[in-house]
């Protein structure tokens, strides 16, 4: 669906080739890059970036032109991952319609809402063609995904996934055979997840090399200094507005800052919405996590501290001052400290 031709809210999309951004020209790099050395994917993104089309696009194209390929979609609920099927079943009926024949497969076999596989059957039920095939899993229970090989895994919402690094760590079966990769596992989820669900997600990200993810060097971090993470997308390479992204689908950052600020700051009267906006269309990974529950200070009284002091700058004037220490027989106690202003 396209937006960029809609006048007024609400009525309705039209159906063109959807709006190109640079980030994902760039995001596919990584992704060539990984299937090239032989490493998985993981990706911690902002909010409606259109990672479910990406992914459903990844799957329905291995489908379209490689025979006998296996490509495999897991959520942790159906609900997951029943969205993600439904694009590319919606992918491949626009082939089956819209390209002639010339990319369309028959699925006389499996052509279920959770399987399809592209092939026909004989007068004696015998199957046989281009035997391609799409299947998805709901792996609540990380031994749902044992069994089948796949070229191409995918775990999608993988930020709301509690059993997300035990069910990768045991999928590392269907994609090696003997010790050889000959398969790609796919790890995506959104800022603004929250909880223990989210931990399997962060660890992962933040320690790429121990899953075998391929490490991205970017320095979208509070202090700007470059970092190795697994692949990052900030909210402020997706803003699809006029002036403020180009041609060449790149965006001015600082103007889609200013405009993702303007929202978060309209918020700064509830502190916990600010975060929520803040995780969702996060500038950073720590924005992007900071709802994940491992926190050992209060980030909600945090945030309303920061906003009592930035918004209404109410606060205890800040003083100077320092701490003298005092010994007795050589020893000091927490009891001879005394501070001064």
């Amino acid at each position: 669906m396209d937006v960029s031709t809609v006048d007024v809210s609400g009525s309705g999309r039209s159906v063109a080739f959807p709006t190109f951004f640079s980030k994902q020209y760039e995001y596919f790099h990584y992704i060539d890059l990984c299937e090239h050395t032989k490493h998985d994917v993981c990706a911690l993104k902002a909010r409606g970036v259109g990672f479910s089309e990406i992914g459903a696009s990844l799957g329905v194209r291995l489908y379209t032109t490689n025979s006998r390929s296996h490509t495999i979609y897991t959520a942790y609920n159906y609900d997951f991952l029943s969205a993600v099927l439904r694009k590319c079943w919606e992918q491949l009926e626009f082939l089956n319609a819209e390209t002639e024949g010339g990319l369309r497969h028959l699925r006389q076999r499996y052509n279920s809402d959770n399987h399809k596989r592209a092939s026909l059957l004989n007068k004696q039920r015998e199957e046989s063609g281009f035997m391609s095939e799409i299947l998805g899993i709901v792996a609540d229970i990380p031994r749902k995904l044992r069994g089948d090989r796949a070229d191409r895994l995918f775990f999608e919402e993988a930020g709301s996934n509690p059993v997300l690094v035990k069910t990768y760590m045991q999928s590392k079966a269907l994609v090696e055979i003997l010790g050889r990769k000959f398969g790609t596992r796919f790890v995506w989820g959104t800022g603004g997840d929250s909880g223990p669900a989210l931990a399997g997600l962060a660890s992962m990200f933040k320690d790429p090399k121990g899953f075998n993810i391929l490490p991205y060097k970017h320095n979208y971090t509070k202090t700007g200094e470059y970092t190795l993470t697994a692949y990052f997308i900030p909210a402020f390479t997706f803003v699809n507005i006029e002036g403020i992204i180009d041609n060449r689908g790149v965006t001015n950052i600082e103007k889609a800052k200013a405009h993702y600020l303007a929202q978060r700051n309209a918020l700064m009267d509830d502190p916990k919405a600010y975060m929520i906006e803040c995780a969702e269309f996060c500038f950073t990974p720590e924005d992007a996590l900071a709802l994940e529950g491992d926190n050992d200070f209060d980030t909600i009284l945090l945030q309303e501290q920061l906003s009592a002091i930035t918004l209404h700058k109410m606060g205890v004037p800040i003083e100077r001052g320092f701490l003298e220490y005092s010994f007795t027989n050589g020893e000091q106690s927490a009891d001879n400290i005394r501070g001064f202003r």
